[in-house]
Protein backbone atom coordinates (compact mmCIF):
# COMPACT_ATOMS: atom_id res chain seq x y z
CA UNK A 1 0.00 0.00 0.00
CA UNK A 2 2.57 2.20 0.80
CA UNK A 3 3.97 2.69 -2.72
CA UNK A 4 0.30 2.82 -4.43
CA UNK A 5 0.20 6.11 -1.66
CA UNK A 6 3.60 7.58 -3.39
CA UNK A 7 2.33 6.47 -6.49
CA UNK A 8 -0.99 8.72 -5.75
CA UNK A 9 1.30 11.50 -4.38
CA UNK A 10 3.31 11.83 -7.18
CA UNK A 11 0.06 12.09 -9.39
CA UNK A 12 -0.69 14.55 -7.46
CA UNK A 13 2.71 16.94 -7.32
CA UNK A 14 3.08 15.83 -11.00
CA UNK A 15 -0.50 17.67 -11.68
CA UNK A 16 0.44 20.86 -9.37
CA UNK A 17 -0.22 24.46 -11.57
CA UNK A 18 1.08 27.02 -8.79
CA UNK A 19 -0.97 29.75 -9.56
CA UNK A 20 1.28 32.64 -10.91
CA UNK A 21 -0.59 35.69 -9.29
CA UNK A 22 -0.34 33.75 -5.82
CA UNK A 23 3.56 33.36 -6.63
CA UNK A 24 3.95 37.08 -7.53
CA UNK A 25 2.18 37.88 -4.11
CA UNK A 26 3.66 35.65 -2.35
CA UNK A 27 1.07 33.51 -1.45
CA UNK A 28 2.02 30.19 -0.15
CA UNK A 29 0.42 27.11 2.25
CA UNK A 30 -0.82 23.74 1.83
CA UNK A 31 -4.54 22.66 1.70
CA UNK A 32 -5.60 19.52 2.46
CA UNK A 33 -8.38 18.20 -0.11
CA UNK A 34 -10.51 14.60 0.52
CA UNK A 35 -11.88 12.74 -2.40
CA UNK A 36 -13.05 9.10 -3.62
CA UNK A 37 -10.56 7.16 -5.69
CA UNK A 38 -11.75 4.13 -7.86
CA UNK A 39 -9.91 2.41 -10.40
CA UNK A 40 -8.11 5.71 -11.57
CA UNK A 41 -10.79 8.11 -11.38
CA UNK A 42 -11.69 10.44 -8.66
CA UNK A 43 -15.00 11.52 -7.55
CA UNK A 44 -16.33 14.02 -4.46
CA UNK A 45 -13.29 16.31 -4.11
CA UNK A 46 -13.86 18.53 -1.44
CA UNK A 47 -11.76 21.11 0.65
CA UNK A 48 -11.02 19.84 3.90
CA UNK A 49 -8.81 22.63 5.29
CA UNK A 50 -7.74 25.91 3.73
CA UNK A 51 -4.73 26.98 2.74
CA UNK A 52 -5.91 30.51 4.16
CA UNK A 53 -5.79 31.46 0.30
CA UNK A 54 -8.86 31.31 -2.27
CA UNK A 55 -6.72 31.21 -5.05
CA UNK A 56 -4.48 28.28 -3.47
CA UNK A 57 -7.33 26.26 -2.31
CA UNK A 58 -9.25 26.43 -5.97
CA UNK A 59 -5.74 25.22 -7.49
CA UNK A 60 -5.54 22.63 -5.13
CA UNK A 61 -8.64 21.33 -5.92
CA UNK A 62 -8.18 21.62 -9.73
CA UNK A 63 -5.08 19.93 -8.82
CA UNK A 64 -6.68 16.72 -7.71
CA UNK A 65 -9.55 16.68 -10.11
CA UNK A 66 -6.85 16.79 -13.03
CA UNK A 67 -4.23 14.40 -12.27
CA UNK A 68 -3.54 11.46 -13.94
CA UNK A 69 -3.40 8.36 -11.31
CA UNK A 70 -1.55 4.88 -11.63
CA UNK A 71 -4.57 2.18 -11.59
CA UNK A 72 -4.70 0.39 -8.26
CA UNK A 73 -2.68 -2.84 -6.80
CA UNK A 74 -5.21 -5.66 -7.67
CA UNK A 75 -6.17 -6.40 -4.17
CA UNK A 76 -7.63 -2.62 -4.63
CA UNK A 77 -9.29 -2.53 -7.89
CA UNK A 78 -12.91 -1.91 -7.96
CA UNK A 79 -13.08 -0.55 -4.55
CA UNK A 80 -13.82 2.98 -3.03
CA UNK A 81 -10.93 4.51 -1.06
CA UNK A 82 -11.86 7.81 1.02
CA UNK A 83 -8.05 9.74 0.84
CA UNK A 84 -6.97 12.90 1.80
CA UNK A 85 -4.10 14.45 1.14
CA UNK A 86 -2.21 18.00 1.37
CA UNK A 87 -1.33 20.09 -1.78
CA UNK A 88 1.49 22.53 -0.51
CA UNK A 89 2.84 25.82 -2.59
CA UNK A 90 5.33 27.05 -1.12
CA UNK A 91 8.01 29.90 -2.23
CA UNK A 92 10.62 27.96 -4.92
CA UNK A 93 8.41 25.65 -6.68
Amino acid sequence: MSSFQGALRQAVESALIYPASARASGQHGRARVTFDYQDGRVSGVSLSQSSGSAVLDQAALATIRSAHYPPPPPEMSHRTLHLSIFVEFKAGM
